[in-house]
């Protein structure tokens, strides 16, 4: 079970992030940059030397990520939809906000959200809340709204998990919630699409956007972060990626059509692209397996969040085991495909797909192998450095296997431990980490993993070593790291007081509190553009010993 399962809840509204943009260029970070002032905002920045001390759309940003006039617009395997376009409820985020960053000014295609808390409320009372397990973007593509450019263009997918243990159910449990967690069994599962974002300060709307989602049954063993079904890969770059679960239990599948059409305007109607049709891909050509036209309109996206139950027959779900599924386009006569599940029936895919390590840490991350939506047994999966040099030096700062292999679920384990990063590029020195990008081969082709940046499915930030020092002071130790982050957070600065020794004495106590939270919170210090944990340890050692000035 998961979203792709029934009893599932549909919900829409808008979400506000405002991300601090100093830090998106390396070049920010160095002391010798002038910042340019807001009015000497280059009409086309672009992520190149030539622009340094460029500050992008927000300056001041905090990072938060919230929910805004989200409703639930409908419900599937539970009860009848209400009539009339009415709600069956609204969903909420909670306090403290939670906090949207990316790895690394050159990872910026791996945006986490940590600290989301939901809360759902249907008509009759009923509902539940808790926080759901950190998420991390997949799927992100620029060719959703063609005619923009920059943010408004762009949309991208986050899923994940409300762990059973941490869910408050809340109201008379019968209907539409009890049917929900009566299927549950890691957990309330929670996939939901982002678009529509504006990011110019001088329009309306600035630093919202679009977020459709799905809620279903978590099940044990599935991926959290990503589907672990079957994907269908863009045949050309009109569309973006989508998913599908042919069901075992019963003669139907399940499309994912939120993230995959073309829009003509931001949140807005879909482009026009015919009529579309599921077929399978036999050795004797396309099968169709239905007759009526799939339904990608935008009511349709808000309405059911973009997923499409399709009955079929017998024979049609045997063709579809051994055989791949297609989006076919009708105009005119004239067919082609939009998109197409690879012909090995693979997917392969692991979480997380990122890592912050500091010289001498581990982790585990856990690759899940599919064929045809089954677990492959007995997978070798092959991992290298990509090929990117603008990272990845030196090749000593990790560790791991050349190769994996999958057990009886279909999932493997792979160790990645760091070493020091140095000596580090001049580039990256500024920064004090480098960035190292894992790949593979063939499985990477097939699932089409290469498009995010640095080209690898695995983006590992390795933090440099840090001498310790047994008595920090303020001007040798403390202030040139606080003074770092007060350039490059001027938002957080103002907060916390980081760009004085007055400022910082008198907000010790809540600098300490910040410092000290698990990097998953959202209140963490520094929000993003991590810092090494021995000096965030360092910093604390001297906010607990008097804060010695010299």
């Amino acid at each position: 079970m998961s979203y792709f399962d029934l009893p599932r809840l549909y919900f829409h509204g808008r979400f506000f992030t405002n991300p601090s943009t100093i830090n998106n260029k390396l070049a920010n970070f160095s002391p010798d940059v002038r910042l340019l002032p807001m009015n000497e905002r280059r009409q086309s920045a672009k992520m190149t030397e030539e622009y340094a001390g460029f500050q992008y759309i927000n300056p001041y940003g905090l990072h938060n990520f919230l929910l805004d006039n989200c409703v639930v617009s409908g419900a599937h395997g539970m009860a009848a939809s209400p009539v009339g376009g009415q709600a069956f409820g609204a969903i909420h985020s909670g306090v403290p906000y939670a906090k949207m960053v990316d790895l690394d000014p050159d990872q910026q295609s791996l945006s986490q959200i940590f600290g989301l808390a939901l809360r759902v409320l249907l008509q009759d009372g009923s509902g539940f809340e808790g926080r759901l397990e950190p998420a991390t973007l997949f799927d992100l593509w620029y060719g959703r709204v063609p005619s923009e450019r920059g943010d408004q263009m762009a949309a991208g997918v986050f899923q994940s998990l409300m762990r059973l243990e941490n869910i408050q159910w809340l109201g008379p449990q019968d209907g539409l919630v009890q049917g929900l967690r009566e299927r549950c069994q890691s957990g309330v599962s929670v996939k939901f699409m982002l678009d529509a974002y504006q990011g110019k300060p001088e329009l309306a709307g600035f630093n919202y956007g679009r977020i459709v989602g799905v809620i279903g049954p978590g099940r044990n063993g599935e991926a959290i972060n990503f589907p672990s079904e079957r994907r269908l890969n863009p045949a050309g770059s009109v569309c973006g990626p989508a998913y599908y679960k042919l069901h075992s239990d019963e003669l139907k599948l399940t499309l994912d059509l939120g993230n995959s059409m073309p829009l003509l305007h931001p949140a807005g109607e879909s482009k026009d692209l015919g009529i579309l049709r599921l077929v399978a891909l036999s050795d004797d050509g396309p099968v169709a397996l239905h007759e009526h036209a799939l339904d990608y309109s935008r009511a349709a996206l808000e309405r059911n969040g973009g997923l499409v139950d399709l009955a079929i027959s017998e024979a049609q779900h045997a063709l579809l085991c051994r055989h791949p599924l297609a989006i076919q386009a009708m105009r005119l006569g004239a067919s082609a495909l939009l998109l197409q599940e690879h012909a090995s029936l693979k997917w392969i895919h692991c979480e997380p797909t990122s890592l912050r390590l500091a010289p001498g840490e581990s982790a585990t991350v856990k690759f899940h192998a599919r064929h045809a939506g089954q677990a492959m047994p007995d997978e070798a999966i092959d991992l290298r450095l990509t090929a990117h040099e603008g990272n990845n030096r030196p090749r000593s700062g990790v560790e791991f296997p050349a190769q994996v292999l999958t057990d009886a679920d279909g999932v493997g384990l792979l160790r990645v431990e760091a070493r020091s990063p140095q000596p580090l590029p001049p580039r990256r020195a500024v920064i004090d980490s480098q960035l190292y990008y894992l790949g593979g081969g063939a499985w990477q082709e097939a699932g089409e993993l290469t498009r995010q940046s640095g080209g690898g499915v695995l983006s590992i930030l390795v933090f440099n070593q840090v001498a310790e020092v047994a008595e920090p002071v303020w001007a040798d130790h403390i202030e040139p790291i606080l003074s770092y982050y007060a350039r490059i957070y001027p938002g957080v600065a103002a907060v916390l007081g980081i760009d004085s020794h007055d400022g910082v004495r008198a907000n010790a106590t809540l600098l300490h509190r910040w410092l000290s939270l698990p990097r998953e919170d959202p209140l963490h210090f520094p929000p993003s553009r991590d810092l090494a944990p021995a000096k965030a340890k360092m910093i604390c050692r001297w906010l607990e010993t008097g804060m010695r000035d010299d």
